[in-house]
């Protein structure tokens, strides 16, 4: 069989910069290219990240939580600010404390909390038990 030649185009305006993704076969150009396969594998890794991500959340930790975790614990786990777990405060009660702060608790903005991740924190907080105490070792 003879293979048709490949038709050279001149440089400039309208020219293929890489000639090696130019199809040999004119009747087929919509052939998948190097660029169409690395948007297609970060489209297959976004997805794969995002599955990742709700199965996290299925696993009963919502962003209250992890907010917590993450921010809050630095005070009220390490001595600093009052421990805050198990109290038995209604949500509400943690909403305006945080957005008001309280003695040395600075407020925490709009920015640095959106509403639906506080009222999941609030939550989370409110149905929580209170920290077993740690007995000191005996000698």
């Amino acid at each position: 069989m003879r293979q048709r030649p490949q038709v050279q185009r001149p440089h400039g305006q309208g020219a293929n910069p890489n000639p090696r993704l130019v199809s040999a076969d004119p009747q087929n150009h919509r052939r998948p290219t190097l660029k169409h396969a690395s948007q297609l594998a970060l489209a297959a890794l976004l997805s794969g990240l995002s599955l990742a991500a709700s199965a996290a959340d299925s696993h009963g930790t919502g962003p209250g939580q992890r907010f917590y975790e993450k921010t809050c614990a630095k005070c009220h786990e390490a001595g600093i600010g009052p421990v805050i777990k198990g109290r038995g405060f209604p949500p509400a009660t943690y909403v305006i404390i945080a957005r008001n702060g309280m003695n040395a608790m600075p407020s925490f903005r709009v920015t640095d909390i959106d509403d639906a991740t506080l009222e999941d924190l609030a939550n989370y907080l409110s149905k929580t038990e209170a920290p077993k105490a740690v007995e000191p070792a005996k000698k």
